[in-house]
């Protein structure tokens, strides 16, 4: 039997401290594979790298081979310093990949239940995937930062499961579109929505609860054409209503399923 149908989508907005987007976020139109990318600040041209490492994705390229891509760009080494997250669909499930940091979430096929994963490098310092090009800029990375790592596993109402995962290789989870209707792929800007606190004397922004950033861009009734854009517009104009502001860049990416795989679906 054919696979079930799976639609796939993406988008990014700037965040208020960036003057360019450094967050990169594509999808296959065959809807097997959504992905964001992360640009680091601190290192040059790192808007332009997300975009190679999220197109290569997009065509099942190694990073190796978008540094040769990057080369022929006459591009610095540095400019691939940026997160991947790769979910990448088959007929009976996802996997998904996280080489950085960033978050996954997942909808549940039954009872639309969210549940979502964070990957944190309490250093501030990921490890981009591009370090595994270099060993001697990955060893730099190690000693200046360590390779300490933690999944954090949260669901609404719920608490926090943090599991120590430290290293340097890419983290995975596998899902089953018997269970799930839907993952999602976030960047760590969706951390980053403010909302101003207002006293006498001064205007400051605190964190919006991740919770209810992600329940905004996961209300999707019926995923069809660009429902990752269109439903992050709108989560965009409801939050520039309540004054809330991305003060990072975000890139989101999903892959749906409607419909639950059948058996001996291939």
């Amino acid at each position: 039997m054919a696979r079930p149908a799976l639609i796939a989508d993406a988008w990014t907005a700037g965040g208020r401290q960036h003057a360019a987007c450094e967050d990169a976020a594509a999808a296959r139109p065959d809807g097997t594979l959504a992905v964001v990318c992360d640009g680091c600040s601190s290192s040059a041209l790192t808007h332009v790298g997300a975009q190679l490492l999220a197109r290569g994705a997009v065509l099942g390229h190694p990073v190796a081979r978008v540094d040769a891509w990057r080369q022929a760009l006459e591009l610095p080494v540095e400019a691939l310093d940026a997160t991947r997250l790769t979910a990448e669909a088959d007929a009976q499930g996802v996997t998904v990949t996280v080489a950085g940091d960033g978050m996954l979430a997942v909808r549940d096929r039954h009872t639309q239940a969210l549940r979502w994963w964070r990957v944190v490098c309490p250093a501030g310092a990921p490890p981009y995937p591009a370090y595994g090009l270099d060993a001697a800029r990955r060893e730099a990375w190690r000693a200046a930062f360590g390779d300490a790592r933690q999944v954090h596993a949260e669901g609404p109402g719920g608490p926090v499961e943090v599991t120590d995962a430290p290293g340097f290789d890419p983290l995975t989870w596998r899902f089953h579109w018997a269970d799930i209707d839907l993952v999602a792929l976030f960047s760590d800007g969706v951390e980053q929505v403010r909302q101003p606190a207002v006293s006498e004397t001064s205007r400051t922004y605190t964190p919006v609860e991740v919770p209810e950033i992600i329940g905004d861009l996961l209300a999707i009734p019926f995923a069809h054409g660009q429902f990752v854009q269109r439903r992050a517009r709108r989560a965009l104009d409801r939050w520039t209503a309540l004054g809330w502001r991305p003060f990072d860049d975000l890139g989101v990416a999903m892959i749906a399923c409607p419909d639950a795989p059948t058996d001996g679906a291939n």
